[in-house]
């Protein structure tokens, strides 16, 4: 998965595990996940709470720097809800998704899925379809 943010001239790619670090299923409920900056760099995370991880949409974190690995037990809880993107506890107008925050219009997300589904659109949690 891949999370491309132009305004900010950032590439997030994203791993998809469960809390031991295994590969995990693409889903509308979140989880904890894996991040790079670099398609070629090593994966950081995860890093997350077995309490909050189904609390909102596809992805959850609970870091305190998107550039390092920064794992935070406490505070720190960055997500996409029904508004978007979103980082609790992080300074104004800075996010654990490249300083994004709600659902900007130039934000593409890319999924690669290794067999056919069928699906012919996915609805987004604010019901605009892609």
């Amino acid at each position: 998965m891949k999370i491309t943010f132009p305004t900010k001239s950032k590439d997030m790619y994203i791993h998809l595990v469960d809390e031991d670090g295994n590969d995990r299923n693409f889903s509308n409920v979140s989880h904890i996940f894996e991040w790079k900056w670099d398609a070629l760099g090593d994966y950081m995370g995860p890093c997350g709470h077995d309490a909050q991880n189904e609390n909102y949409y596809w992805l959850f974190s609970k870091s305190s720097n998107y550039a390092v690995e920064s794992c935070e037990t406490g505070n720190y809880e960055s997500g996409i809800n029904e508004n978007g993107f979103f980082s609790n506890d992080w300074p104004t107008d800075t996010s654990f998704w490249a300083d994004t925050i709600g659902w900007a219009t130039d934000v593409v997300i890319s999924v690669n899925v290794e067999k056919s589904v069928s699906y012919t659109h996915l609805t987004l949690p604010t019901n605009r379809e892609v």
